[in-house]
């Protein structure tokens, strides 16, 4: 039987290893895929490469998502908030349209508009177009759905993330766990079954008291997204960005459960849940993304977050980085010799003129400038974060261990 061409969706089975002069990244089953260089980002960055150089569809593999298979180790910084090894099971880059006819003939437009006020209780928040309330028994009717995959996103007119996983997945599942699933009609002439995630969370994402808050509440509907911004949780592969409260967690991790906020639910699984899944029909398309446990002692159940996802009247007055050519730089990535001093001389001014807050930092704005012009890999992550003391966005100045650029996030 020929072996399945792996580069035929965004989630590629992949395999690390740590070697004497850094990392090596590569295929699952191509070895001659891979990616070789002293820090895990430049090797991510030459897997990417040979990757796109050997897909025969482009489309079908960007964006790149390595699923790897043992797990990324984690980083010291990290490991005190990765026990128990919980992962959130997510869909790459596949989506479906969501009652979205080809042919006008198929439904009105005025049947549309009737239809989708009844998928949530309390219809859309106008002001930040998320859905209300709870999920409706009115089932979810899609279009088209992905033929490569057994997990996608639902694209919506409202913003709110739904996730829908194949009967194929389902069947890897004990009847506990499918108790989360509901069918969603499919099109006429489709073979593949899909079903929604559904319910409210068992358990809630939380921040960390220590560490920043980031992420969205409508001041409209009180919807909240909580997120744990860290530059030290994004080194070597890893991306911790949820957390939850260890108190929270159910009394056995045995079997699948859901996490999330408001009607924004995860499926999520211990480490061992994973390895019996992975690697089984049903499962194509799954990438994973690591959830950190906060102890209840360090849990923040409410974080401060920002009320908008557009800049205020106050914040709005930031400096764009710019290029030492003073024109400014619509990218985050900035190599230190074209980074302008403007970059990090704003910060003081705007502190103290009641702009920003300082509210973390490792060394100060300009000794981050000069350490990236002298040295390409410094020993550790160096950082500043800064607070809109109106809205409470927050920005960033990073210098990673891992690569010589400097981040410029606001």
């Amino acid at each position: 039987m020929p072996k399945r061409d792996p580069l035929t969706t965004s989630v590629i089975a992949c395999h690390w290893r740590r070697t004497a002069d850094g990392w090596r990244l590569w295929v699952k089953g191509r070895d001659d895929l891979c990616g070789q260089a002293p820090t895990y980002e430049a090797a991510h960055d030459a897997l990417t490469n040979a990757i796109m150089a050997a897909a025969r569809d482009l489309d079908a593999v960007l964006p790149i998502y390595p699923e790897f298979d043992p797990p990324l180790p984690s980083t010291p910084f990290a490991e005190q908030y990765l026990s128990p090894e919980l992962y959130l099971l997510t869909p790459g880059d596949e989506f479906f349209e969501l009652n979205r006819p080809k042919c006008a003939t198929a439904e009105s437009a005025v049947s549309r508009a009737a239809y989708l006020p009844t998928i949530f209780s309390d219809g859309v928040c106008k002001a930040c177009n998320h859905a209300r309330g709870e999920r409706t028994e009115v089932p979810l009717r899609v279009d088209n759905a992905p033929q490569r995959v057994d997990v996608g996103h639902l694209r919506a007119p409202f913003d709110n993330p739904i996730r829908l996983f194949s009967d194929r997945f389902l069947k890897l599942l004990t009847p506990r766990e499918r108790q989360y699933f509901r069918p969603i009609q499919m099109p006429p002439r489709s073979r593949r079954r899909f079903f929604e995630l559904r319910g409210r969370p068992e358990v809630p994402f939380v921040g960390v008291s220590g560490l920043e808050a980031d992420g969205t509440e409508c001041t409209a509907c009180g919807r909240r997204s909580v997120y744990v911004n860290h530059p030290w949780l994004m080194e070597g592969g890893l991306c911790v960005t949820r957390f939850v409260c260890a108190k929270d967690l159910p009394a056995s991790l045995d079997a699948c459960f859901t996490v999330g906020e408001g009607n924004d639910v995860h499926l999520c699984v211990t480490r061992e849940r994973w390895d019996a899944l992975r690697g089984h029909t049903g499962v194509r398309g799954i990438t994973t993304q690591r959830l950190g446990v906060v102890t209840a002692a360090d849990c923040d159940r409410n974080p401060r977050i920002r009320n908008s996802l557009r800049p205020c009247e106050l914040c709005c007055e930031w400096p764009a980085p710019r290029a030492v050519s003073n024109e400014k730089q619509a990218v985050f990535d900035l190599p230190a010799d074209d980074c302008s001093r403007r970059n990090f001389t704003w910060l003081a001014d705007a502190e103290r003129g009641g702009y920003i807050q300082i509210s973390q930092s490792t060394m100060q704005p300009l000794e981050l400038l000069a350490l990236a012009k002298r040295t390409k890999r410094p020993p550790r992550t160096e950082f500043v974060s800064f607070r809109c003391l109106r809205c409470w966005r927050l920005g960033w100045i990073v210098l990673s261990a891992g690569e010589s650029a400097l981040v410029l996030n606001w």
